[in-house]
């Protein structure tokens, strides 16, 4: 995709003025004491809809991309995974992902079909030449839309929100070295704030254990914290594994 078509993304979702905003601060998840932290809003948009492109879509529940109610998700990872829930489609339908740096400017987009069916995916930011690694420190805006009319983007169903990479204080690491899956989870996004590893954690035993019902409970509660109860019950679907020319992997938990 080209730069002039990014631009129309951006404007399609009435969103090009808000990236020339000077963004400072975040949750200093390096310290020992997160609770003073402080917790930084940012413009973003978790759901997507109220354009002319629902039609594109069947069902009540729309796009949702799980992050946090701030719109910054929080990780240490330099190639993160981020979840997003897809409705049900009428149609295969081509979706994009787009990461703009601290300065607004292009370092990645692409795009890839999905089928019509409704769930929660994962896409995993690739691991080599294709995209710099996330630098610590530095909020990233992504872009996240299903494209419902190729000649008219205008119509696309999107959302978008921002992700910070930073380190994770040494005095944390024996805690969660030590502890079980279920636990680790639970203190990296209740503790630590650290979303992005917490979530992919959680969704990963809600897929190897469907019945359990601790992992059950933990995920429920975690999305209900950051008001996406209305996804808590949505089924971690399979997709296809695809990988397109810039390396974007959309994959199953």
């Amino acid at each position: 995709m080209n730069g002039a078509n990014v631009r129309k993304t951006l404007m399609a979702i009435g969103l090009v003025s808000l990236l020339s905003l000077t963004l400072s601060g975040a949750p200093g998840l390096a310290q020992p004491d997160v609770e003073d932290a402080p917790r930084q809003g940012l413009p973003g948009r978790r759901i997507g809809g109220g354009t002319r492109g629902e039609e594109c879509i069947a069902g009540e529940t729309p796009l949702i991309a799980l992050m946090p109610e701030n719109n910054l998700g929080v990780t240490t990872a330099a190639h993160p995974s981020l979840l997003f829930y897809l409705p049900q489609s009428t149609a295969v339908r081509e979706v994009e992902f787009v990461l703009l740096d601290t300065h607004d400017q292009l370092i990645y987009d692409t795009t890839f079909q999905v089928k019509g069916d409704s769930g929660i995916i994962s896409l995993s930011l690739p691991n080599d030449e294709t995209l710099p690694l996330l630098a610590k420190d530095e909020n990233y805006h992504w872009y996240f839309s299903i494209i419902c009319d190729p000649a008219n983007r205008a119509q696309d169903i999107a959302v978008d929100g921002w992700i910070r990479r930073v380190d994770l204080a040494t005095t944390l690491t024996n805690q969660l070295d030590n502890a079980a899956p279920l636990e680790r989870a639970r203190f990296l996004y209740k503790e630590s704030e650290l979303w992005h590893e917490g979530l992919t954690i959680l969704a990963g035993l809600r897929r190897a254990q469907p019945n359990e019902p601790t992992v059950a409970a933990q995920w429920t509660q975690l999305l209900q914290s950051v008001g996406l109860a209305s996804i808590a019950q949505e089924s971690l679907i399979d997709l296809p594994l695809v990988t397109d020319s810039n390396g974007l992997i959309s994959e199953t938990l």
